[in-house]
């Protein structure tokens, strides 16, 4: 039964791209697609890659490219990467592909479709499609305090934000006394506003440290009293 409700579903994703009428494009036009994916995979999990290209041409190729635009990795590859040409439509060319990504960051896919248009002189024509997704890793601890400098007078007090994740039960340690204005969480994200009051003038370094089983991660404060 599964199966069959997969079948109809991308059988109702290729009509829809296609139109109703399937009339045949323009002799100068290329439509390209791909495939709604989701906005976050965790690492290790497959993503599966499916691009329509419907030509009103020449059909000449469409390449499939996933890089990390912030974090992740170069080394991940895109495996089983195949073009196959819609066996009733035969303006239609499928191309599909798998990412496993090893490392958590932001990604964005491309998908590259040429055609030659014959009917104006052989021009090849070219279209781009791209789209991001977020990689998570519930192994990783992510920690970010704000401000990370201060400058203050003597007597003054400086909050101080802390925000980190944990799915592991985070330890969070502060080398400086403070005083906890509030704690929130969300999912395994979690918020921490203290305040920090000096009790004299110099500078002040002093670490943040959140830990869990599998990993840690440490930042620095520095708050500068004069007076």
């Amino acid at each position: 039964m599964k199966r069959w409700v997969s079948v109809f579903l991308t059988m109702m994703l290729v009509f829809a791209f296609t139109g109703t009428s399937l009339a045949a494009l323009p002799p100068d036009a290329l439509a390209l697609s791909i495939d709604p994916i989701k906005e976050s995979y965790k690492v290790g999990e497959r993503v599966k890659l499916t691009v329509y290209a419907r030509v009103g041409g020449t059909f000449q190729e469409t390449k499939l490219q996933v890089v990390p635009i912030e974090g992740g990795s170069t080394e991940d590859q895109l495996k089983d990467v195949k073009t196959e040409k819609h066996k009733r439509q035969g303006d239609l060319f499928i191309t599909t592909g798998s990412f496993t990504p090893s490392k958590s960051g932001v990604y964005q896919v491309t998908a590259t479709a040429t055609m030659r248009s014959d009917y104006y002189g052989g021009k090849i024509i070219t279209e781009v499609v791209t789209e991001t997704f977020s990689v998570t890793d519930p192994k990783e601890v992510i920690l970010s305090v704000t401000p990370s400098l201060s400058r203050i007078q003597l007597g003054q007090e400086v909050p101080i934000l802390i925000t980190y994740n944990g799915d592991y039960s985070p330890k969070l340690t502060v080398s400086e006394e403070f005083t906890e204005l509030y704690m929130k969480r969300v999912n395994n994200i979690r918020q921490k506003l203290v305040l920090f009051k000096p009790e004299k003038a110099g500078t002040y370094v002093f670490k943040i440290v959140v830990e869990t089983k599998y990993d840690r991660a440490v930042e620095e404060v520095k708050v500068e009293v004069i007076e």
